[in-house]
């Protein structure tokens, strides 16, 4: 008969506690902030080696841009380091030949991974290593 009482007690013990037991809850923020950024990788543009006899070359160079993932972006050909009053030149010594550019420009959304782009150039020139440097400019 003890061992009934004891286990009732302990049951009714045990309840008591389970009564008692109370819960909260609440909130919990989650944030991220991810900035838009851009890389761009270039090629030289080589209109190769010609003899002095060829009035024009042409020339293909692909280009790269990496974008964050949904970020729109404007790609603009510069005018190059020895632009005279708009017009592209590669130089050699002092003398300068005129050359011109196109392909991609305008805008596009980055995805997160390389975008190939072509720029096709032509040129003309007489004899010489003629050299210049254009900027590509991504604006995001």
């Amino acid at each position: 008969m003890m061992r009934k009482i004891f286990a009732a007690a302990s049951l009714l013990a045990l309840s008591a506690v389970q009564a008692d037991a109370a819960t909260a809850t609440g909130t919990l923020g989650v944030q991220i902030t991810i900035s838009s950024t851009c890389a761009v990788t270039g090629a030289t543009l080589n209109f190769g080696s010609y003899v002095s006899t060829v009035t024009s070359a042409t020339g293909a160079a692909v280009v790269k841009v990496n974008c964050t993932s949904g970020a729109t972006y404007t790609m603009a050909i510069g005018a190059g380091a020895n632009d005279a009053s708009g017009q592209k030149n590669m130089k050699f010594g002092t003398s300068l030949i005129p050359y011109s550019l196109s392909g991609f420009t305008g805008s596009s959304a980055g995805t997160g991974a390389d975008q190939s782009y072509t720029i096709n150039g032509t040129a003309t020139s007489p004899a010489g290593v003629y050299t210049d440097t254009v900027q590509l400019t991504v604006t995001y």
